[in-house]
């Protein structure tokens, strides 16, 4: 058995489960108690059956109180589980995220992440049967990692249809959300192709992207722009982007190399700021 380590709760039997047309919740191993955790959203693939948001159509979301570490159970082994820390009462909270430890075929543990306090919870896990999700309240008493700030720039084919392509530079994960008036009205990206062509382009800031950021999470904004032009107009690949962003009067250049024009579903090309963007604890 796979169960937490203290001695007083590896004594308490592993929990169970009947196989159903839905995934199971997941199990809290609390030092004095055992707690469900509903499945929130979830998809059972064979067959396959999903449910969406039951927690936030009348379902009540588990208090966990404060904890050291809280140790978990799934159903199913095979699977891996990531959690989103937000601070409960803030109008637009810091998202970190992190993964949970496996500690056995079905046991997992995570231990607290941003600074101590009580936060809301988003556990998510994915595995051969499909994904399920769940959340809970749950007072942390250290602090535990934050993300750092990120930025990725995409170029690929735009909304417009046609010969239309667009260019996008997002950041996400600042330690603070910006005011339109601390960013800079649009960014400019230089971009180098191997044959030596060099363009830049002006995107502008996509002002509703910081209504809490993209994410939902504060620290997050994009700029875009979309133009009626041939892509190779460019160059040929791979593409050096330079990336000039300016945010509380601080100029950050980003770099980034792109191989091919990328399609909508495919992942953005990743930034590396110089010097670094401001991380957690700069306000």
């Amino acid at each position: 058995m796979g169960s937490p380590s203290s001695s007083e709760e590896s004594t308490r039997p592993d929990p169970t489960y009947a196989r159903s047309t839905y995934p199971s919740g997941l199990v809290a191993r609390l030092p004095d108690r055992d707690v469900d955790l509903p499945a929130d959203t979830s998809c059972w693939t064979a067959p396959r059956n999903c449910r969406r948001a039951l927690l936030e159509s009348g379902g009540t979301v588990p208090d966990l109180g404060q904890q050291d570490a809280i140790d978990f159970w799934f159903a199913r082994p095979g699977w891996t589980f990531d959690a989103t820390f937000r601070r409960f009462g803030e109008d637009c909270p810091r998202a970190t995220n992190v993964e949970a430890v496996s500690t056995g075929d079905q046991w997992f543990r995570r231990t607290p992440a941003d600074q101590a306090g009580q936060y809301v919870v988003d556990l998510g896990g994915y595995g051969p049967e499909g994904m399920v999700s769940t959340r809970f309240f749950w007072t942390t008493t250290a602090d535990g990692p934050v993300d750092l700030p990120v930025g990725a720039v995409g170029l690929f084919p735009g909304s417009l249809g046609g010969g239309s392509y667009a260019l996008e530079v997002k950041v996400d994960d600042l330690g603070f959300q910006p005011a339109r008036s601390e960013l800079s009205g649009s960014v400019e990206v230089t971009v180098t192709a191997a044959d030596g062509r060099e363009r830049t382009l002006a995107a502008p800031l996509i002002a509703s992207s910081l209504e809490c950021g993209e994410r939902g999470s504060r620290g997050s904004f994009y700029y875009q722009k979309e133009w009626v032009e041939d892509i190779a107009v460019l160059g040929r690949a791979p593409l050096d982007l330079g990336v000039t962003l300016t945010v509380r009067g601080m100029t950050y250049v980003g770099r980034a190399t792109c191989d091919a024009v990328t399609s909508r579903t495919s992942p953005y090309s990743p930034l590396t700021f110089t010097p670094p963007l401001p991380a957690a604890g700069v306000d």
